[in-house]
């Protein structure tokens, strides 16, 4: 429906031509330019329904004019006024906004009109007006090539307690793209979807993880890699103080009259099985089954380490006892025994133990 100024601005383009050609017939013009007013400010007078609708801008990525979008739009979102005969009755799914790159001829930032795709239903409504706000999206478009980008994964979760992710490989570490000049020549790379580690405890392996595509590229070669995942144990070491020597095999002509009673050690080993580990009894144990005679030796340690630990730090290979005789009774009287001689083998390990 044309507006007054309009009908007036045609009405005075009719008046002119018609003078040039000496048609003129006021009366009947003046007649009829009353007689559109009348139409227009009865239809402006009468109830219109009006409707709003927000729908999300599309953009048509037709790359036939060798340009892309690198960008995204200045307003991702566009309001649609619905005004004419059953407006209400059109809901967002009637109407799609969106942007034509096919006519872009440029690299930079272009402000390109919002168009309207209208569905079946919209279309057979003959009285419907449409607008779109804003008219205009500014949006920027880089030329398009083809080239390398790197790829990253994109890990979420953390693996069970005591474990750790070590390292991640991905195949291939490059993909070959096509989109904007600028994304694919700068420092970018594309992410694969999301690998999941959340409470893993052993190493594994996705074959076809996808690529997720925010570049705006056009095309991507491979849209799948692998992810293999390194899943270890954390490692620990402990210091345990205070930990009983245990003496064995003593022979009952001698008693230890000085000894170590503790020592500390160190333990090493997955975090998990370090932190639940106690010490058992007879964890540190000296054997004293080659003591004939009083004297000083050095004697051999044995520390049952459990098979899933290990000793780390310093480490008793031996530890220096002394023995004396042992006191007897005889006769209700107290008296020591004198001391048997040693065979030349004994001595010689006596003599080892003062060294």
């Amino acid at each position: 429906m044309k507006t007054f100024k309009t009908l007036r601005s045609d009405f005075y383009e009719l008046v002119r031509r018609l003078v040039r050609e000496k048609k003129v017939d006021l009366p009947a013009l003046v007649t009829c330019f009353a007689i559109s007013c009348l139409i227009v400010w009865v239809y402006n007078s009468q109830k219109v329904e009006t409707k709003t609708i927000n729908a999300e801008l599309q953009i048509e990525k037709n790359n036939s004019n060798g340009f892309l979008q690198s960008g995204p739009p200045s307003t991702q979102y566009i309001q649609i006024t619905l005004k004419g005969e059953n407006a209400e009755m059109f809901d967002s799914s009637d109407f799609t906004p969106y942007i034509d790159l096919s006519y872009v001829s440029s690299s930079g930032i272009q402000n390109l009109p919002v168009l309207l795709r209208l569905s079946d239903r919209a279309k057979s409504s003959i009285l419907l007006q449409t607008g779109c706000t804003p008219s205009h999206v500014e949006i920027e478009v880089d030329q398009i090539i083809t080239g390398f980008i790197d790829v990253e994964p994109v890990i979420s979760g953390k693996p069970a307690s005591g474990y750790e992710l070590k390292s991640i490989l991905i195949e291939p570490s490059r993909v070959m793209v096509r989109g904007p000049k600028s994304i694919i020549e700068g420092k970018n790379f594309v992410q694969t979807k999301v690998v999941n580690v959340t409470n893993a405890r052993t190493s594994f392996k996705n074959e076809d993880v996808g690529i997720e595509d925010t570049l705006f590229l056009s095309e991507i070669s491979d849209e799948s890699v692998s992810v293999e995942v390194e899943i270890v144990p954390i490692k620990a070491t402990r210091t345990i103080d205070l930990v009983p020597v245990t003496y064995k095999n003593v022979n009952p002509a001698v008693e230890i009259s000085k000894m170590v009673g503790s020592v500390s050690v160190d333990i090493h080993g997955n975090k998990s099985d370090v932190d639940s580990f106690s010490v058992p009894k007879d964890f540190i144990v000296v054997d004293c089954s080659s003591v004939r005679s009083a004297g000083k030796y050095n004697l051999p340690v044995t520390i049952n380490v459990p098979s899933n630990l290990e000793l780390t730090g310093e480490i008793y290979k031996n530890i220096s006892v002394t023995f004396n005789t042992k006191a007897v009774q005889v006769e209700n009287k107290r008296v020591d025994e004198s001391p048997v001689e040693a065979s030349p083998a004994e001595n010689s390990a006596a003599g080892d133990a003062d060294d």
